[in-house]
């Protein structure tokens, strides 16, 4: 009888043990704007030092934090959006930027726009939907930030969409071209809203 009762219970713990190794045991929860190259910076620091623990198992939720909502809303180019913010010091502020990043693998290799990310934020805020906000986030920071894509194109953000797998009938939904989708949009005001009384 204590046997069994010895066996039962090894069985539970085991069950129990298994159910941990395959739970995150640190959520993260991020609030960035995927036009703030520090935020990319940031990501991949985060992401490094994550990978000098391969002990810890984390679960990344990123939630929006708007810098500009008046941004245009086709984007500007990023020479002709850092000289309109910050005059003849553009250059060097981007400078700085990028030797901060490329030590930690931002490379910064084809930053070519100043992106209003409004659909951006729209598209993680869906991805979170599905557990992929982090990997909506590093898709939508490399398109902006390596590939010279502006993340301001619809087409652009149905791209990413469509890598991450999201239901293509949620996406035409969200991103067609008679309006975005107001219950997402929301999300993103109340996201930005939040970020902003901490």
């Amino acid at each position: 009888m204590i046997k069994a009762i010895s066996s039962s219970s090894s069985t539970v713990l085991q069950r129990r043990a298994v159910m941990a190794a395959t739970k995150p045991n640190l959520k993260i929860t991020v609030t960035s704007d995927l036009a703030c190259p520090w935020c990319y910076v940031g990501l991949r620091r985060l992401d490094k030092a994550l990978a000098r623990m391969p002990e810890v198992k984390a679960d990344k939720e990123w939630h929006a934090f708007l810098l500009d909502w008046g941004a245009h809303a086709s984007g500007l180019p990023i020479q002709e959006a850092l000289a309109k913010k910050f005059g003849s010091q553009g250059e060097q502020i981007m400078q700085r930027i990028f030797d901060a990043g490329r030590p930690d693998g931002a490379e910064f290799a084809n930053w070519k726009w100043r992106a209003n990310t409004v659909k951006g934020h729209m598209l993680v805020a869906l991805a979170r939907r599905y557990g992929k906000s982090h990997e909506a986030n590093e898709l939508l920071f490399l398109k902006s930030y390596e590939t010279g894509e502006n993340i301001s194109d619809t087409d652009v953000i149905l791209d990413v969409g469509r890598q991450l797998g999201l239901p293509e009938e949620e996406l035409q939904a969200s991103f067609s071209s008679g309006g975005l989708d107001e219950g997402l949009l929301k999300e993103v005001q109340q996201s930005d809203t939040f970020a902003k009384q901490e």
